[in-house]
């Protein structure tokens, strides 16, 4: 089996997964994504949710 390593994402990158995935959500109009992912450094894409 091969595999590809993959490096964690930058945060310009998180904020856009949080946006993605919390587009379809209700979420507080004051919620800053931009503030949440620069505390998620070192997450990965599906660590950012948890």
């Amino acid at each position: 089996m091969n595999m590809i390593m993959v490096g964690l994402p930058y945060v310009e990158n998180r904020e856009k997964i949080l946006t993605t995935l919390l587009a379809k959500e209700q979420i507080d109009e004051g919620l800053n994504l931009k503030e949440v992912a620069n505390m998620t450094e070192g997450y990965t894409g599906e660590e950012t949710l948890r």
